[in-house]
This record gives C-alpha cells, structure tokens and sequence, in this order.
C-alpha cells in the first residue's frame, strides 16, 4: 500500500517538473493555480492584460523557479522572456477559440506553414530583443496558412481578431526563439 501511494507521488511530482531544459511550462507551473486561472479567464476580455508577466509571477520567488526550473543567471532572462511570450501566445490562443474565430489547431498551422525562411528571420528578430520591424509578409503567410476567412491579410488589420491574432504570432516567436536559449 505505502508502495504504490509512493509510486503515484513520484508519478505526480514528474509530470509537474520539466521534461527538459528549456520547457517554459515549468515557469508556468511556477506560480500557484489561481494565477494560471486569472490569465485564461483574463484572456476572454483582455488577452494583452491577462499576459502581464508581473503580476503572474508576483507570487513565485525568483529563488523558487531558479531552482525548480534549473536556472542559471545566463538562462534566467531567455526563460522569463519565454514566459512572456508564451503567456501571450495562450492568453490569444484563448481569446480567439472563445471568439469562435481560430482554434489552436488553425493557429499551429499558421505557425508551421511559415516559409523556412520567413520563420528563421522571425525568430532571429524575437530572440534579438531586436527593434528591427518583422517583414510584414511573415504575419500575412501566417494568417493565410492559418486557413480563417476572418483572419484574411486582406483584412482590416486593426480589428480585435487581427490585432489577437498578432498577439499570438509575436508571443510564439518570443517562447520559441527563447526557449533555444536556457
């Protein structure tokens, strides 16, 4: 019996910990449940507030995640800006599946059906902390590969849908350009 309640510990404590290094799910597990709540429920009215990177982390001691996500003084910026990132990446992610506008699955497939090309200077620039602006074809291929009449390159750009769907765009080139880093 103390066995198996010792198994289903373990069990539980590794699905928590970080499947390796660079995996900003471990900084997302870092803060308690009620913050990753507020940022998913805060992402239905306002994804870009819901992504406040303070106030998420305002109750996990930068001692905490250091240690529990392996963090050194090199990696301790890449994996908090990946955070960053992947808090805005999720918080449009679920502001448009709510909106009935694009589901996760259209929004990887805009990611994946970024030219090669297009892709690497994307994620050079966002891994630069670059003030160079991104070609602007790179967030057209991506809205035309995600599929959604409503997110048409053609369209007003400055529409909440537009304007979320960028969020997620910027947000997934920050995670994944920094997570290489940490």
């Amino acid at each position: 019996m103390r066995l198996s309640a010792l198994l289903i510990a373990v069990g539980v404590c590794a699905m928590a910990a970080p499947a390796f290094a660079g995996d900003v799910k471990c900084l997302w597990n870092a803060p308690v449940q009620a913050k990753r709540d507020a940022v998913l429920t805060g992402a239905l009215s306002d994804p870009q507030a819901a992504a406040n990177l303070e106030t998420f982390l305002a109750d996990a001691p930068e001692a905490q995640i250091r240690k529990v996500c392996g963090l050194t003084d090199e990696t301790l910026k890449p994996a908090v800006t990946a955070l960053s990132g992947y808090l805005y990446e999720t918080a449009s992610s679920r502001w448009l599946a709510a909106s009935k506008i694009a589901t996760s699955a259209q929004l990887d497939a805009g990611w994946t059906g970024l030219d090669a090309g297009l892709r690497s200077s994307v994620l050079a620039n966002a891994g630069a902390f670059s003030n160079d602006p991104l070609p602007p074809e790179a967030f057209a291929q991506f809205l035309t590969h995600t599929g959604v009449a409503a997110l048409s390159p053609t369209g007003d750009m400055s529409d909440r849908a537009h304007t979320t769907a960028l969020l997620y765009f910027l947000g997934r080139a920050i995670r994944t350009a920094n997570e290489a880093k940490y």
